[in-house]
């Protein structure tokens, strides 16, 4: 987590980002067999958000990891299915590719992408007109 540097400071003085990191850390060393994490990365700077993200696919050959997380491109590289939500209301899920498409990016967030799944990458997200 590369958190040692921050031991001689109390909670309360951390970062935003750096209280979210130290908490993280305290859940992954209870090694539970599922972790879940409510928008580990909202708070981060892209280092961490990447950083974190691998952290966190690096644990689901043991654990189940149920991360809600809002930045579709890291979504759409990292996570192995999907849940995507609609107002609310399922509207798709299964397997990253089958889930975070065009057609689906669209009805969800009134956005549009470009998608490489050989690649794991997306980009070019714009409002639709």
């Amino acid at each position: 987590m590369a958190i040692s540097h921050l031991l001689d400071n109390t909670y309360q003085c951390l970062s935003g980002g750096e209280q979210t990191r130290v908490q993280l850390a305290r859940c992954l060393m209870k090694q539970a067999p599922i972790l879940l994490a409510d928008e580990p990365i909202a708070a981060l700077d892209p280092y961490y958000q990447i950083d974190i993200m691998q952290q966190l696919k690096a644990l689901t050959p043991t654990q189940t990891c149920v991360v809600v997380i809002h930045h579709l491109p890291l979504a759409y590289r990292f996570c192995d299915e999907i849940i995507l939500l609609k107002n609310g209301n399922l509207l798709a899920n299964g397997n990253t590719q089958a889930v975070l498409n065009a057609e689906n990016i669209a009805t969800a967030f009134g956005v549009k992408a470009e998608m490489e799944w050989g690649k794991r990458e997306m980009w070019g997200i714009e409002k639709l007109a």
